[in-house]
């Protein structure tokens, strides 16, 4: 007997899944319409077309007639031919579809006809196989031409994308996946075709539930905890999440949706029309070889391939908007993985799919990158600065960006005439918004301490206070102690050391002037007679924090003469990372191939190539790749 796909919500499925569940009076017939931003959801047609100033309403219930409609719908790709690089040898590729690739360099675009796909092609571009040897007889060519097009020979990944409609009278219809609740009752949608188990994990009879398809759950949601499997928001205006009972059986985690009936967690894509997220870890399949990300967001040279199975444990966010990237940390490492264009995020469509750089089953929550590595300050309202003596330098205003901050310390101070708690603010960070906006936002380097109490919110990692309100109130009028002179002493003759090395001299511009800028001020305190021992302990552990967060250290390559894509693309970040600020920036020139001089490009080769430092005075200076990676 063949399985049998249904797509219908469950509640008309009667005894083809044991449900055990009374068949329902047409004037029981409703759907709900779950919450939307704008409260609203346009109408479609029978053929699943808009149909133009046409909505319905958000949490209100309309009448609707008959089983619901199913449009199966063409295949759509979820792949794009041009994200399929693959990394052969030193160069970057793209596939043709039948063992023959090209350089990624001299593909421009892609486009569909017919249903077909084709690659254009910028020059003319030699065929390589899959270990990067050329390939003389390609399908009878030893080369594609310039301006040519080229179909692709194999397929790309496609799904079909059913829309399941209500019919609600007059010719309208609503998607499905805008429905909260099925004749009152909650639902869950399905992306994907799942089977249904009894309590002890055994499938019940042969009948496949459609993907898309609505499923009425058993229970009421509730709100979410932290031990929650799955979860989502009961609305866009408030934070709080909700979830729903659940069964594990057999290491397996399911939902009730009837008597002794259940399906996966993992099958489960709407809760009440909100999009289900799951706690994690979850699995995800990388769609194309590409670099693995740092944790700071800069690329590597780990790379990741097609079709690879890896574990991700959590997910970080930076930037709004159209500039907001989404990053999925692998799990057991320090990489992260770039999931694409993050505005829409946590939708899970086709187009959604098809832009991404690897596919999961469900998505995770995303929090807050900066929340993730670093302690960070807002403000509410124009707050004073102070130095490291409590005395104010200058204020602070509420708007622009949050801050990060690096240490937690009781300060006298003598126009309070009391100690009490500050935060020392070493960088202030801008995401990105908007296109104009740096894709990695503005981080710009402080050196000020704040008030605690004047802080409006303190997220991310918790910072102990480095001394105690006693302390400070003992020492603010102390002379430096020997041992702090000492100390002091010991730590300053190491500056020079310091800044000879990797740690210090690949550590990006703004650690860089952070660490300098500490140096400077516990320089000068100690040449002043009057500084208390209080100011001096306060300076002597801001230097020490900012020497153990100094992280440079080269790229590790194959040959440092001869660079690969991927490893001249890390060492151009990383070379980046430490140049740019004070008006400086990096690029890239590569000689002309027939005549004498350079242009402007991307990576080519070590050999034509030249990694180039423009000063503030516009003037270029060739940098030496060896200063930054070694072999």
């Amino acid at each position: 007997m063949k399985e049998r796909i249904i797509f219908a919500c469950a509640s008309m499925l009667g005894a083809a899944l044991l449900f055990s569940r009374p068949a329902q009076a047409s004037s029981d017939k409703t759907i709900t319409i779950a919450p939307t931003y704008d409260g609203k959801v346009s109408l479609l047609d029978k053929k699943g077309n808009y149909i133009s100033n046409k909505n319905v309403r958000s949490n209100k219930s309309y009448r609707y007639y008959g089983k619901p409609l199913i449009i199966k719908g063409k295949a759509v790709f979820i792949e794009r031919v041009l994200d399929l690089n693959t990394y052969i040898g030193k160069n970057i590729y793209i596939p043709l579809g039948d063992g023959g690739y090209v350089k990624s360099e001299n593909v421009t675009s892609s486009y569909e006809k017919d249903g077909k796909i084709y690659l254009s092609i910028r020059k003319n571009s030699y065929i390589y196989d899959k270990k990067g040897k050329r390939i003389k007889n390609y399908h009878g060519q030893s080369y594609l031409k310039a301006g040519s097009n080229f179909q692709y020979r194999a397929k790309l990944a496609s799904t079909y994308n059913p829309m399941v409609l209500y019919n609600i009278g007059k010719g309208h219809y609503v998607n499905a996946q805008y429905v909260s609740k099925v004749d009152g009752k909650g639902v869950v949608r399905l992306n994907h075709n799942a089977y249904v188990y009894d309590k002890k994990g055994k499938r019940v009879g042969k009948t496949v539930l459609g993907i898309n398809t609505l499923v009425k759950y058993v229970g009421k949601w509730k709100k979410a905890t932290k031990n929650s499997v799955i979860f989502t928001l009961k609305s866009d205006k408030k934070d709080t999440s909700y979830t729903l009972p659940t069964k594990k059986i057999k290491g397996t985690t399911y939902v009730a949706i009837g008597k002794n009936a259940y399906v996966k967690t993992v099958n489960l894509e709407l809760l009440n029309g909100r999009t289900i997220m799951a706690k994690g870890p979850i699995k995800l399949t990388v769609k194309h070889d590409q670099a693995a990300l740092d944790s700071k967001l800069n690329p590597t040279t780990k790379i990741y391939r097609h079709s690879q199975k890896l574990i991700s444990d959590y997910v970080v966010s930076f930037g709004y908007g159209d500039m907001q990237g989404i990053y999925y940390h692998i799990k057991g490492t320090n990489y992260y993985l770039d999931w694409g264009p993050g505005e829409e995020y946590p939708d899970n469509n086709v187009t959604d799919q098809e832009s991404a750089n690897f596919s999961v089953r469900q998505h995770m929550q995303d929090s807050s990158y900066l929340d993730k590595h670093y302690t960070m300050i807002s403000f509410n309202k124009t707050v004073p600065t102070y130095d490291a003596s409590g005395k104010v330098t200058g204020n602070l205003k509420r708007y622009g960006s949050n801050y990060v901050a690096d240490q937690a310390r009781y300060i006298w101070n003598d126009s309070d005439k009391k100690a009490e708690l500050y935060y020392h603010l070493t960088t202030g960070v801008s995401e990105p918004e908007g296109d104009e906006d740096p894709a990695k936002g503005t981080w710009t380097p402080f050196n000020i301490y704040v008030k605690a109490s004047d802080a409006f919110l303190v997220t991310g990692l918790k910072l102990k206070a480095s001394n105690t309100l006693q302390e400070a109130e003992a020492t603010h009028d102390q002379t430096v102690t020997e041992t702090t002179k000492q100390q002091v002493d010991s730590l300053l003759a190491k500056v020079n050391s310091v800044k000879a090395s990797d740690e210090y001299r690949l550590s990006s511009f703004e650690m860089r002037k952070n660490y300098d800028q500490a140096v400077a001020a516990l320089t000068k305190a100690k040449d002043n007679s009057r500084t208390s021992q209080s100011t001096v302990s306060t300076l002597l552990d801001y230097v020490q924090n900012v020497q153990k967060q100094l992280d440079g250290k080269k790229i590790k390559v194959k040959d440092v003469n001869d660079l690969s894509k991927v490893e001249a693309n890390a060492v151009f970040s990383l070379m980046q990372n430490v140049n740019t600020g004070d008006k400086m920036r990096v690029t890239i020139y590569t000689d002309f191939a027939s005549k004498s001089g350079r242009y402007q490009s991307g990576f080519k080769n070590s050999q034509r190539s030249h990694f180039v430092l423009i000063d503030a005075n516009s003037k270029k200076h060739d940098l030496n790749v060896s200063d930054y990676a070694t072999d």
